[in-house]
């Protein structure tokens, strides 16, 4: 049986480097973990956001689930698209992109026709 706990997003209010986000799992209260990253004895990616000046900010938490939770946001890819900070921005560059590309089939449909 897997143990159980928490896995929490961390949501960077400056992106360091390629990351925005950081997602993880402890078997304390998130709150705790936090403090911990914050500190500098976390993940080595909070640390160094930290030190390039960025907040970092506990945006979500999923509670009573194991690291194969954890493991299967992470490989998502896609932390924007769950973080409550970012959700709304990221999902109207989608809508913007799908447009986009209906609007060059339209255009190359039309060309095609006429």
């Amino acid at each position: 049986m897997s143990v159980k706990g928490t896995v929490y997003l961390l949501h960077f209010e400056t992106p360091y480097k390629h990351a925005g986000h950081y997602i993880g799992w402890t078997k304390t209260p998130a709150e705790e973990r936090m403090a911990l990253h914050v500190s500098g004895r976390g993940s080595p990616l909070v640390k160094a956001a930290v030190g390039a000046g960025s907040n970092v900010l506990l945006v979500m938490t999923w509670e009573d689930e194991d690291r194969h939770f954890e493991r299967a946001l992470r490989e998502r890819h896609n932390a924007k698209g769950i973080c409550p900070k970012c959700r709304a921005a990221y999902n109207e560059k989608a809508r913007n992109r799908m447009r986009e590309t209906r609007a060059n089939a339209r255009s190359v449909y039309r060309e095609r026709a006429a």
